[in-house]
């Protein structure tokens, strides 16, 4: 499954952008397709109610919590260190349970192929530096990249991986 939800800019023969958003309108509709499917299933069998998750990422750092004076010198050095860094597509290969470390919310993610695992890395690592900066945590150590496309409170890790083979199976062929 190839995900970009950027538009890509695009050079007309007399030098002018265009953009171009068909790939984007697809890939969403394919990502809101599951995100239905899985719902329903869950519903259905495990008599759970899954949220759909409205703005897919990827988590490049843990969730912190900045002082207010932090924030612009915090934003600045994000950006100085992702400057250079263009748009990219991303590939998402499996279907994942995960849950946060309070244990207070459950997730279903698709985990991003391995080709991408260094890039994301190095992304990271670029994070980690300016968290460092401001003696806040750094990213896990094992790092699963994915993105969250359903979400419910509660740790329902266990129930939920009971149907984690047939998701794959049924959802992502």
């Amino acid at each position: 499954m190839l995900v970009d939800y950027s538009s890509s800019d695009e050079e007309t023969e007399d030098g002018n952008e265009q953009k171009s958003t068909e790939s984007t309108n697809t890939k969403d509709e394919s990502i809101q397709h599951l995100q239905k499917s899985i719902k329903n299933s869950v519903r259905k069998n495990l008599n759970l109610e899954l949220c759909e998750a409205q703005e897919l990422h990827v988590s490049l750092t843990k969730t912190v919590i900045l002082r207010h004076h932090w924030i612009e010198s915090f934003v600045a050095s994000l950006e100085k260190k992702f400057r250079n860094i263009r748009k990219f597509p991303l590939h998402l290969n499996s279907l994942k349970i995960y849950c946060n470390e309070e244990k207070t919310r459950t997730f279903v993610g698709l985990t991003s192929s391995e080709e991408f695992f260094a890039y994301l890395s190095k992304l990271v690592k670029h994070c980690d530096e300016v968290l460092k900066e401001f003696n806040l945590e750094c990213f896990y150590r094992e790092m699963s990249f994915h993105v969250s496309i359903l979400w419910i409170v509660g740790d329902h890790r266990e129930t939920l991986c009971e149907l984690e083979e047939d998701f794959r199976e049924h959802f992502l062929d």
